[in-house]
C-alpha cells in the first residue's frame, strides 16, 4: 500500500474548477479522470464523462469518491508473498544438503582411489569405505570389489611369478652345474653321456614348463572375456566319453545318470563350452595317465537339490592321500611316483580356476564305489533354467 501510495502521489493534478472540467468534457465529448489530494489532505479521484444521444452533449456526470486501499488484500499478498519467499528459501537449503549428500561422498571416493593408486602412503589398510543404503553406496561398495579384486589379481600375478621363478631355477641350476662339469672336464666319458642325458630331460622338462606356463596365463585371460551359454552336462559327457574310444590303454569310460528329476532342463549349468570341457579333458586324461591297461573311468551325475549338479569322477587307481586334497589343485605340485618330468603339475589348478569362474567347487574326496578305489573327484555346479527350452 505505501508503494501504491507513493506512485499516486505522482500522479497527482492539481484541482481544476469544475465549470472549466464540464465545459473541457462537453468540448471533447470524452471521459476526464485524475486524482488529487484535498484540503484535508484526502486522496481522491474526480471523473468527468459527457451524457451523449446522437452525438449531441445533453449534461455531464461528475464523481467525487476518496482513495481507499484494502488492507486486508494487502495482508493477504504480504502472507503469500512470505511463503513464497519462505519455500524459496527452504528449496535453496533441501537443494545445498541434497548437493552435499552427493558431491561430499563422491570427493571421499575420488580421494579413496587416489590413496588405492597412490604407492607412496602406507594408510591403505586404514582406508573406509562409505557405507549407505543409497546409489552412493552401491557405487561405493562396486569400487570396493573391483580394487579388492585388482589386488586379488595382483597378488596372484605376484606369487604365479614366484612358483614359475622356482620351477625355472632347478632345471636351470642343474644345466649350469652339469655345464661347468662338462667344461672342466672333471668327469669320465660314462658319466658324461649320463650327465648329457640328464641335461636332455632338463631342457625338456624346462620346454615344457615354459609351453604350460604359456597354456595357463591364456587360460586365465580367457577365462574372463568368454562367453557363457547354457550347457546339458548329460549330453557334454557323451560326446567328451565318445571322443576317448579306443584309446591306448583300453580303458573303459562309464557314465552313470542317477535320475532324481526327469526334467532335463535343471541339467543345464551357464558356463563357457570350451572351458568346461577342458575340465573333463584334465581330470579324465590324469587318471588315463595313471592307470594300467584295461582299467575303469566312472563319471556320475546327480542333483540331489534341484539348485546344484554333482558330478564325481572316479578310477580304478592307486589313489591319491586325502591329506594331499588341497595341494593337488596348487601350481606345479604333482605327487606322481612314475614318469614325473612329463608332467609340470599344472592341469589340476587349471581345473580348479575354471571352475572358480563358474561359481562352482571341485574337490579329491574318498570313494564311495568299492570297484573304484582309486581318486576320486567331485565337481559342484549352479543348474541354471535354459529360458529358450
Amino acid at each position: 500500500n505505501l508503494i501504491q501510495k507513493y506512485f499516486d502521489e505522482q500522479k497527482l493534478e492539481k484541482l481544476k474548477n469544475d465549470n472549466i472540467t464540464v465545459m473541457e468534457t462537453i468540448i471533447s465529448k470524452n471521459t476526464t479522470s485524475y486524482m488529487f489530494k484535498d484540503q484535508e489532505n484526502i486522496f481522491k479521484t474526480f471523473f468527468a464523462s459527457p451524457i451523449l444521444k446522437d452525438k449531441k452533449v445533453y449534461g455531464v456526470v461528475l464523481i467525487i469518491s476518496p482513495i481507499t486501499y484494502n488492507n486486508e488484500a494487502a495482508y493477504q499478498s504480504i502472507l503469500i508473498t512470505n511463503f513464497f519467499l519462505f519455500f524459496i528459501s527452504i528449496m535453496f537449503l533441501l537443494s545445498i544438503l541434497f548437493s552435499k549428500s552427493i558431491v561430499a561422498p563422491i570427493k571421499t571416493l575420488s580421494k579413496i582411489a587416489q590413496l588405492e593408486r597412490d604407492k607412496s602412503t602406507d594408510k591403505k589398510n586404514n582406508i573406509i569405505y562409505p557405507k549407505r543404503k543409497d546409489e552412493i553406496g552401491i557405487l561405493s561398495h562396486d569400487i570396493q570389489s573391483m580394487s579388492n579384486d585388482l589386488k586379488k589379481r595382483i597378488n596372484e600375478i605376484e606369487e604365479f611369478a614366484a612358483d614359475v621363478s622356482h620351477e625355472l631355477k632347478n632345471p636351470l641350476t642343474s644345466l649350469q652345474s652339469a655345464n661347468e662339469l662338462i667344461v672342466n672336464d672333471k668327469i669320465s666319458g660314462k658319466d658324461k653321456k649320463l650327465l648329457i642325458d640328464n641335461m636332455s630331460k632338463d631342457i625338456k622338462r624346462m620346454n615344457r614348463l615354459i609351453s604350460d606356463i604359456a597354456n595357463y596365463t591364456k587360460i586365465k585371460a580367457e577365462i574372463e572375456i568368454e562367453n557363457f551359454e547354457y550347457i546339458k552336462i548329460l549330453d557334454l559327457l557323451k560326446d567328451i566319453v565318445e571322443q576317448y574310444n579306443g584309446n591306448k590303454k583300453n580303458i573303459k569310460i562309464e557314465i552313470e545318470d542317477i535320475e532324481i528329476e526327469r526334467d532335463e532342463n535343471i541339467r543345464s549349468v551357464l558356463a563357457n563350452r570350451n572351458k568346461l570341457s577342458q575340465v573333463f579333458y584334465n581330470l579324465i586324461d590324469n587318471s588315463i595317465s595313471i592307470l594300467d591297461r584295461d582299467k575303469k573311468i566312472l563319471i556320475s551325475l546327480e542333483n540331489k537339490d534341484h539348485q546344484y549338479i554333482f558330478i564325481k569322477i572316479y578310477d580304478q587307481g592307486k589313489g591319491i592321500p586325502l591329506e594331499l586334497a588341497d595341494r593337488v589343485f596348487d601350481r606345479f605340485y604333482t605327487d606322481r611316483e612314475v614318469d614325473r618330468n612329463n608332467h609340470t603339475g599344472l592341469g589340476l589348478s587349471i581345473v580348479g580356476e575354471i571352475i572358480r569362474s563358474f561359481r562352482g567347487s571341485v574337490r579329491l574326496i574318498k570313494s564311495d564305489r568299492i570297484e573304484y578305489s582309486g581318486a576320486c573327484f567331485i565337481i559342484n555346479l549352479p543348474l541354471k533354467n535354459d529360458p529358450k527350452t
